[in-house]
């Protein structure tokens, strides 16, 4: 039996170092968030709580003009390995040159439409920027599957920020907290360049920049910049959308919610996210039989731990959840149990999609996911006004089994069984 896990671990030892990297950095993150989020409530107000949440999730949001380019990089970096440096330099100084286009019209959209200081809207492209570009350098350590670099180069940040945002929340200032953001992001990204440099052979020459070969690349990845869309359309639009109907008040109530269920979300979901190198490669390889009993495999373990974490979070945590979020109330508690569903839903769904767009044939379930975020969102408006914020949620889960919850899982075993003839 020992011999049987020592040989286990030894033909996993990659897997089990990217999983568990990956695991430490979530819950270092996780703690980060349960601890952060009541202090900055309490510190900052509704209001301004509201404010700071609502311009994290625009960056998160905006996150997606890197046009899918990051992940069509991954995908070929595994797949091609001529002309590496040649696509690297050209993606990276085109998201220069986006982030110096983008910094007036951050500065417009600030200034003219949202009537606040235009300063914070250079803030707010900035960390846009930053991180598109933490994502790119991640995507090289990703490459070579060595995650485990990345995420432990990511532990490193999540506590130095933790630990300087205790601090500096203390001045009750949205600006400083994202001022904050920015310079530990800087660092950040200088320790990634350094690490993918010693990992991936690449060169940032501006004279290697070839406009055609952009122009390839944003076709190859056009369908992952789709994807990343829809994405943004179903987990983060309803934010956006709350910000002009719903109080303060209903938007804090619905980011502590969202906040909170993004750690358990990100936890289950990260042992299907991690297999994307491993996947490409067994793609390349043409081993269709592989993928298909991996698939069934994954699906089933990852359908039974989630059920299991959710039932632990309805029945066991809910009562903790209430006390730490400080809307200890009814109306909050139907929101949580309500929420255990959706994000149940959303983490069975995951795995077929993760192996749709690992396998780039993931175009008509793409196509699908527009659809559910659109009709979330219609939906969601309208249920808002009939029942706030459990209409939001209810809208969510509708938009999912009437469209990709069913179909990504049977487009996937259609394709993987019609390769395999």
């Amino acid at each position: 039996m020992k011999g049987k896990m020592l040989g286990f671990i030894k033909q996993n030892t990659t897997y089990l170092l990217n999983l568990s990297s990956t695991y430490l950095s979530q819950l270092i993150s996780a703690i980060t968030v349960v601890v952060l989020t009541p202090i900055l409530l309490t510190r900052l107000g509704n209001q301004a709580f509201a404010q700071y949440g609502m311009v994290l999730n625009a960056v998160f949001l905006a996150g997606i003009f890197d046009f899918g380019l990051n992940i069509g990089l991954l995908k070929k970096l595994i797949a091609e390995k001529e002309d590496q440096s040649k696509l690297i330099s050209t993606v990276f100084y085109f998201f220069l040159v986006l982030s110096i286009i983008a910094l007036p019209i951050g500065y417009l959209a600030f200034t003219k439409y949202w009537g606040t200081n235009g300063i914070y809207g250079f803030i707010t492209v900035i960390l846009i920027i930053q991180t598109i570009l933490i994502l790119f350098f991640d995507v090289m350590l990703q490459s070579v599957n060595k995650i485990y670099l990345g995420r432990t180069i990511r532990i490193s940040k999540l506590i130095a920020e933790f630990i300087v945002l205790l601090s500096i929340s203390s001045f009750a200032s949205v600006e400083w907290l994202l001022l904050t953001g920015i310079i530990l992001n800087f660092l950040y990204l200088i320790v990634l360049y350094y690490f993918a440099g010693k990992e991936v052979a690449f060169s940032l020459q501006w004279n290697l920049v070839d406009i055609r070969l952009l122009f390839d690349h944003f076709k190859y990845s056009c369908w992952y910049f789709v994807n990343a869309v829809t994405i943004v359309l179903v987990f983060n639009a309803q934010i956006m959308m709350m910000g002009w109907i719903a109080s303060a008040e209903q938007v804090a109530r619905f980011l502590v919610l969202s906040r909170f269920f993004d750690i358990i979300r990100i936890g289950i979901t990260n042992f299907t996210l991690i297999l994307f190198p491993t996947l490409a490669t067994i793609q390349k390889e043409g081993n269709w039989d592989k993928l298909l009993s991996m698939f069934k495999k994954i699906l089933l373990r990852v359908s039974l731990l989630a059920l299991l974490v959710l039932v632990f979070a309805a029945f066991v945590v809910k009562p903790f959840f209430l006390i730490w979020s400080k809307f200890n109330d009814a109306a909050m508690g139907n929101f949580y149990l309500l929420y255990c569903v959706f994000i149940l839903l959303i983490v069975i769904d995951n795995v077929s999609a993760t192996f749709l767009a690992a396998l780039k044939e993931n175009k008509v379930s793409v196509i699908i996911s527009f659809f559910q975020g659109v009709l979330g969102i219609s939906l969601g408006y309208f249920l808002f006004f009939k029942a706030g914020v459990l209409g939001i949620i209810s809208a969510s889960i509708i938009a999912l089994l009437f469209t990709n919850f069913w179909f990504n899982p049977y487009i996937l075993v259609k394709k993987l069984k019609t390769f395999n003839k």
